[in-house]
């Protein structure tokens, strides 16, 4: 693990004080002032006292990854549907502020895990800037959707929230969407459907039917169809559990609309 910053030292050492206010458990109190003081210190020093400590308080890279995932599974609905509901809004609609502050503060949460999860001893993310919900740039988008023309996507998520915001934004962009709430659903639909599928784009860790084998069925039955991961485990985590290839397309929730149209260009322009 790199040594951090003094500002980015602070900012986890606050955002654990905040935390700490959160829950009257004494347990999670002490932990939390526990992790604050390993957070100040340096080099070797500090990597044994974060490892004493997760040790002691059962905790692990693995267990600190899991944990992340959830968190940052919630996080990306909320982002999602922050820019969705943004983008039905006037600039001057005063409720547009309010949706903003919901998505700084999504943010916050998705730069506090990340901290959190690099601190953790031998955890494989490095901290990563929050994700920007930012405006769509009218010819950007424009070109997006024609270049989308009418290729076909089976969209596979099972947190509701996350399906509906990214089916929202695919249909915008052009595509035409179907979606799986499992892996159970996703497999039915790829035995039954008669049209070619375009992309896949699916969870890795879904209900039934992992994304992978969902992947494997979709290219037995058409070689062509480009796959896209999405996950909120790091890349890093899922190649080390062998959950995927290097070779494959993945993005690491929560993503931006930008960078899920970044990784379908760069998909399409390879065949």
């Amino acid at each position: 693990m790199g040594a951090y910053h003094k500002s980015e030292q602070e900012s986890l050492h606050d955002e654990l004080t905040r935390l700490r206010a959160f829950h009257g458990d004494a347990r999670w109190q002490r932990l939390c002032d526990e992790l604050a003081a390993c957070a100040r210190g340096e080099g070797a020093e500090r990597e044994a006292a974060l490892e004493a400590l997760c040790r002691a308080n059962g905790l692990s890279a693995a267990s600190s990854a899991d944990v992340v995932h959830h968190f940052n599974n919630a996080l990306m609905g909320i982002l999602g549907a922050a820019q969705v509901a943004a983008r039905t809004l006037d600039a001057a609609d005063p409720s547009r502020a309010y949706i903003d502050q919901i998505a700084s503060q999504a943010r916050r949460g998705v730069d506090f895990s990340s901290k959190l999860l690099a601190l953790t001893p031998k955890a494989a993310a490095s901290a990563r800037p929050a994700p920007c919900m930012c405006e769509r740039d009218a010819s950007s988008h424009a070109a997006t959707a024609a270049s989308a023309g009418a290729q076909r996507v089976l969209l596979v998520e099972d947190e509701r929230l996350i399906r509906i915001t990214l089916r929202h934004e695919l249909q915008s962009l052009g595509y035409q969407v179907e979606c799986a709430c499992d892996g159970h659903e996703a497999a039915k639909h790829i035995e039954t459907r008669r049209e070619p599928l375009d992309v896949l784009l699916t969870d890795v860790v879904v209900p039934g039917p992992t994304g992978p084998e969902i992947a494997k069925l979709a290219h037995a039955k058409w070689p062509q169809a480009h796959v896209i991961f999405m996950s909120a485990f790091p890349r890093d985590v899922l190649l080390q559990q062998g959950r995927i290839q290097p070779d494959q397309a993945t993005l690491e929730k929560p993503f931006t609309e930008e960078q899920l149209v970044g990784k379908l260009r760069e998909l399409e322009s390879h065949g």
